[in-house]
């Protein structure tokens, strides 16, 4: 009947016994004492009933196709097919977590340095919630960008990675001084000092000077790898505390001053959509306008019709 084997279809009982005409004993046979008109409208009996049978068969073959009842094998298929292909709620979920606020969004390696007036520059950075393995490797091509282009600091969204994210190394060299990565990082004002909830990792430079960024300020040539050959004098404090997380969530306290203090800022204005000319006095700004401008009509001329901020003498 086309079902699976050891089906019965309803009526087989009645198409086979009471309106098959014979002795019982095959299909085909007749009684011999049968009279021809007996036999024919028997005959004429068993061909409508046959018929009949036919009819009901083909319709019972029909709704078998329509609805199959299924094999082991098929079963078996069918739950090997649902644990290899997600269902949607999961993918929808899985996509969520991809997009989840705070992960590192998608790069491309190599990493490339962002160059001013690129409006990623003045973009806002979002904070970092996510500590994975995919924000150490951005962590690390930062370095190696850094070391290729001479730089000794590195921010996150001068290659093109909107995140709250730092690296930098005073020497500038890689195997020498010391690599910090700084995430999320917030400059403690002075009478804040002395948090205890936070571990305090104080650099041997800062913990000797004592001084109040507030009241002790110095003025020293910068130069930032998305201004690339502009140097000029910015003025900053000398020294800063720092509040910060490291590539595994821990929360960590740092005293710094000198060079070290001065690369902090920087970085830090760069995660505050501030560039190193808006720290500039007029005077200095006005002595690297035609620098900015050369930068700008290049940026034009790469991406025509992209806005960006420009210069403000």
């Amino acid at each position: 009947c086309g079902l699976s084997g050891g089906c019965t279809p309803r009526g087989a009982g009645r198409g086979f016994g009471e309106d098959r005409v014979g002795c019982g004993r095959s299909p085909g046979c007749a009684p011999s004492a049968l009279g021809r008109g007996d036999m024919a409208q028997r005959m004429g009996l068993a061909a409508s009933a046959a018929k009949g049978f036919l009819q009901e068969m083909k319709e019972l073959k029909d709704e078998a196709e329509a609805m199959p009842t299924p094999s082991p094998s098929s079963e078996a298929s069918s739950s090997s097919s649902s644990r290899t292909s997600p269902a949607p709620g999961s993918k929808k979920k899985k996509k969520k977590q991809k997009n989840q606020k705070g992960s590192i969004p998608n790069y491309e390696l190599p990493l490339s340095i962002v160059l001013y007036p690129d409006p990623r520059l003045r973009a806002r950075n979002a904070k970092v919630t996510t500590f994975d393995n995919k924000l150490a490797k951005l962590a690390r091509a930062m370095f190696d960008i850094m070391y290729s282009t001479d730089g000794i600091g590195l921010a996150a969204p001068q290659v093109g990675v909107n995140v709250r994210m730092m690296v930098y190394n005073p020497e500038g060299v890689p195997g020498e001084g010391e690599e910090i990565v700084l995430v999320n990082p917030k400059m403690i004002p002075a009478h804040e000092e002395g948090d205890e909830e936070e571990q305090s990792l104080e650099s041997s430079k800062g913990s000797k000077t004592g001084l109040s960024p507030e009241k002790d300020l110095c003025v020293f040539e910068e130069g930032c790898l998305s201004f690339p050959n502009i140097y000029a004098n910015v003025e900053r404090p000398r020294c800063v505390r720092v509040s910060a997380q490291d590539l595994s969530g821990r929360r960590f306290t740092l005293r710094l001053s000198g060079l070290e203090a001065r690369v902090f800022q920087h970085e830090y204005d760069h995660l505050q959509g501030v560039l190193f000319h808006d720290r500039m006095d007029a005077r200095t700004r006005r002595s690297i306008a035609d620098d900015l401008a050369r930068l700008e009509h290049a940026f034009q001329t790469k991406y025509p019709g992209v806005a960006y901020q420009g210069l403000k003498v």
